[in-house]
């Protein structure tokens, strides 16, 4: 029998399946795992990776030592409150947007060590981002390096103070939407142009990926990478200018904002939700 701890997840949705596929792609396993969903096609996506199904979230909780709750916000504090004292002595990871620590430590009985974490989908490839929080006062020097490995083996994990999560969230947590919605406009550029749908997608996936490295290996300042690519006078500069006489960088900076808001807004009603209870 595996000694390793056992890491049971709750919902296979597109983040909770990002998380399972990320740990077990591991060369070194650092949790034995587990899942539930509802779907049980889900499931058996899964198990190639080794991941076992449970028939029932009761048998999950019982089973795992950590568990991540991979479920709307919406649901995610009845469904804690439903489990009770079951959830006593786990350690509860929500990945769920404006959803607190308080409320979650209040709908699972105070009983559990909880953290939050904002993940976003290239965990899915081993370079995800993630936020991690939690109340300093509760959480183990071991607990904490559990839960910064795990994440840390999926991409990067920052510790950041929950007041900064909302912004976090619409940045990086959407974030890979927006790049994707940027790329997708692209490539409607280059079959404007004349390229093929499948030329066209090659080639700016792969100029994303490139400018990426470049500008993770340069270390320099975006603005100058910009500028080294805009030749006066030149096509790219014309285009540039398009962006700024259209205001698209305002526009990407009001989409981020708006789902700030939006973050914002679905904390409070989480709040109140916890208030009823």
């Amino acid at each position: 029998m595996s000694s390793l701890p056992v890491l049971g997840v709750i919902g296979c949705g597109n983040m909770g399946s990002a998380i399972l596929k990320g740990l077990g792609s591991l060369d070194q396993a650092l949790f034995s795992l587990v899942a539930f969903d509802r779907n049980q096609h889900k499931l058996e996506a899964l198990r190639p990776l080794g991941v076992k199904g449970t028939s029932s979230m009761a048998e999950l909780v019982k089973v795992s030592d950590w568990l991540i709750f991979a479920i709307k916000p919406q649901q995610l504090l009845s469904v804690l409150e439903s489990l009770g004292e079951s959830l006593k002595d786990k350690v509860i990871v929500s990945i769920a947007a404006g959803v607190s620590l308080n409320a979650l430590e209040k709908a699972s009985c105070n009983n559990t060590v909880v953290f939050r974490v904002m993940p976003n989908t290239p965990a899915t490839v081993g370079e995800g981002v993630f936020a991690i929080c939690y109340d300093e006062s509760k959480i183990s020097e071991i607990q904490k390096k559990v839960i910064v490995d795990l994440f840390n083996s999926l991409g990067r994990a920052v510790i950041l103070p929950e007041a900064k999560f909302n912004a976090f969230s619409a940045l990086i947590g959407c974030g890979p939407a927006y790049v994707f919605y940027q790329m997708e406009a692209l490539v409607e550029a280059g079959v404007s142009l004349g390229l093929s749908r499948a030329e066209s997608t090659l080639m700016v996936v792969d100029l994303f990926y490139g400018s990426v490295v470049l500008a993770k290996e340069s270390g320099k300042h975006l603005s100058v990478l910009r500028e080294e690519v805009c030749s006066p006078g030149g096509m790219t500069i014309a285009g540039i200018n398009k962006f700024d006489s259209d205001g698209i960088k305002g526009k990407l900076i009001e989409a981020v904002f708006a789902a700030y808001q939006k973050g914002k807004k679905m904390e409070e009603d989480s709040a109140k939700e916890s208030q009823k209870g």
